[in-house]
């Protein structure tokens, strides 16, 4: 029998594309970083059981990634996440 333990679980795939994340950014006039991070989180938390179908789900979801996005932001990751 195999007896190595794993330490991790495979949870799901996400893609993002980074193109839509700066054009929604330049659009929007807001921090590419920002956005793209945001993506990301967005990712993570349908990896790990949200969903963002009903409203009031997706009331719960956007309450999560902003203060995910806010907790980034003031561990100051943001910064080198994109090279303009």
């Amino acid at each position: 029998p195999h007896t190595e333990k794993k330490f991790f679980h495979h949870l799901g795939e996400a893609f993002i594309c980074p193109k839509v994340a700066l054009e929604y950014a330049g659009k929007h006039r807001i921090s590419p970083q920002a956005e793209l991070m945001r993506y990301i989180i967005h990712c993570l938390l349908h990896l790990i059981g949200y969903d963002d179908i009903q409203t009031e789900d997706r009331v719960r979801m956007k309450k999560k990634e902003n203060s995910c996005l806010k907790k980034v932001q003031q561990a100051g990751l943001l910064e080198n996440l994109i090279r303009m």
